[in-house]
């Protein structure tokens, strides 16, 4: 038996998700992520999450919504609920937040084009341009 090659495991993965997705939406799901080892053989993980939209259309329910939730307090914000879906112009672009990565230091927040649909990483500086922030309560200030 040959060994699976990497491009391959790509082209199941891809439709894979694509079969979960359809699978998934007819349960009001939406695919979270979907991943495989492969080599002698395959293997694949598909997490799937039910979408909780907030008022400014977010999914409430991903893993860098919740961290915002969760940990948006850090960088100012003192009205998480607020904040998450809050648009704001940046570059000249409108874009909305989306959520918070913790584990991309430079680039915490992500956050989305509206005229687009691109999803964008961005500098903790963002915060400052969300309702509800307060510069006193800021503690990433703290590191700079």
């Amino acid at each position: 038996m040959e060994r699976m090659t990497k491009s391959e495991a790509r082209t199941i993965i891809a439709d894979l998700e694509l079969a979960a997705a359809h699978v998934l939406e007819k349960h009001g799901m939406v695919v979270g992520k979907v991943s495989g080892k492969y080599g002698d053989g395959f293997t694949f993980t598909v997490t799937a999450n039910k979408p909780e939209m907030n008022d400014n259309g977010i999914d409430g329910n991903t893993t860098e919504a919740r961290t915002f939730l969760d940990f948006a307090w850090e960088y100012g914000i003192t009205d998480p609920q607020a904040a998450l879906g809050a648009t704001f112009n940046q570059n000249g672009k409108t874009m909305q937040m989306v959520g918070l990565n913790l584990r991309a230091r430079k680039f915490p927040f992500v956050v989305r084009e509206v005229a687009t649909g691109k999803t964008f990483k961005t500098q903790s500086g963002v915060a400052s341009k969300l309702p509800s922030y307060s510069r006193d309560s800021d503690m990433s200030l703290q590191y700079r």
